[in-house]
């Protein structure tokens, strides 16, 4: 019913999720690294920044340094897909809570309210949904457990349990939902990589003014340079990139979970279509 599985597809998604973030926390260490050396072993004409960067390291070396940057990408990347969700989640909450404006005559929510809310995997906007109760009892008539005994045995549960029995019962849409579970990992490790990019940014744009200690000893680099040439729209363009990709995680961290949700709904009522004597939900 549900197809055949594909694990091809799913690595490409994995391996591209891995390194693509891999790279770019590459290029901002290098930068980093340009952006502390000293003053005279910078062509004059060369302003550090992440693209200048990039386009310096890609001509001229070695074979083996690009063997070794990619090694080193993938390294990152894996690191980075261990680490990154949940300060992801932190992030991108805080930048949802300080840019959304309220509806019009509706109360704003308490900062710990709206964390507690939002908390992955977001029991308190699922259950207010029609499909969640199917879904409790689903888990229930497969594990035995009670709703009340799953929810509390868990942070992340009903969500895990759902993902499990996808595993078990639907392989083609258990590697749907690790290939967004991928896409989401991937985006967190670029959203923590955009905050460290306006950490450099922020850097480099104070150090241009000539600040005492900052410009001369930590980032000479910048002493020279004009604050408004390059380093403003570096800036800019910084705090942009974080805002969109914590939006973007966000959506895609809860589409997440509600296409785990209705992925097991399909499952449950697929069981009941071709098996009416286990059909759990129909009521």
């Amino acid at each position: 019913m549900f197809g055949k599985f594909d694990s091809t597809r799913l690595t490409i998604v994995d391996f591209m999720g891995v390194f693509l973030p891999g790279g770019v926390w590459t290029i901002l260490f290098l930068t980093a690294n340009k952006m502390m050396e000293n003053f005279s072993k910078i062509p004059s004409d060369f302003l550090v920044t992440p693209v200048s960067v990039a386009f310096h390291y890609t001509k001229g070396y070695d074979p083996v340094f690009y063997v070794g940057i990619t090694v080193v990408s993938l390294l990152f990347g894996y690191f980075n897909m261990a680490i990154s969700t949940k300060p992801a989640q932190f992030i991108a909450n805080t930048i949802y809570y300080l840019t959304h404006v309220p509806k019009k005559n509706s109360k704003r929510t308490g900062y710990k309210d709206y964390l507690e809310k939002w908390k992955f995997p977001y029991i308190k906007y699922f259950v207010k949904k029609s499909y969640f109760e199917d879904v409790k009892e689903f888990v229930y008539q497969k594990t035995g457990y009670h709703c009340t005994n799953i929810e509390s045995s868990s942070s992340y549960q009903p969500f895990e349990t759902c993902k499990r029995l996808l595993k078990i019962h639907a392989p083609v849409l258990s590697e749907e939902a690790n290939r967004r579970e991928a896409q989401v990992r991937m985006l967190a490790s670029l959203l923590l990589a955009s905050v460290f990019n306006i950490m450099l940014s922020l850097s480099a744009f104070i150090s241009s003014f000539g600040i005492p200690w900052i410009s001369d000893k930590l980032f000479p680099v910048y002493q020279n340079a004009s604050p408004y040439s390059i380093l403003f729209p570096w800036l800019v363009t910084s705090f942009f990139i974080a805002y969109v990709t914590a939006l973007t995680f966000s959506l895609r961290r809860c589409r997440e979970v509600e296409d785990v949700y209705l992925c097991t709904l399909i499952v449950c009522k697929g069981k009941s279509i071709n098996d009416p004597k286990k059909a759990f939900l129909i009521r």
